[in-house]
């Protein structure tokens, strides 16, 4: 198992609210037990990038930062 597909079976234990596009990507949050935020980012069916913060908010504005046509 690659270590991509390690993280998405991982991530799809976790609660997934409403995706948000984002300029041709899609960014899905995930919340784990512990109450952090994880944002996967994904370009199609690929893992872009992935960050993660106690607040979905924080996720965003950091991901839109690193990706910063989409801010």
């Amino acid at each position: 198992m690659e270590a991509e597909d390690e993280v998405l079976a991982y991530l799809e234990g976790l609660l997934a609210p409403k995706p948000l596009r984002l300029g041709g990507m899609v960014l899905l949050f995930f919340l784990d037990e512990e109450g952090r935020w994880t944002g996967a980012l994904f370009r199609g069916e690929a893992l872009v990038d992935l960050d993660w913060a106690y607040g979905p908010e924080e996720v965003r504005e950091r991901l839109c930062r690193r990706f910063s046509s989409w801010s």
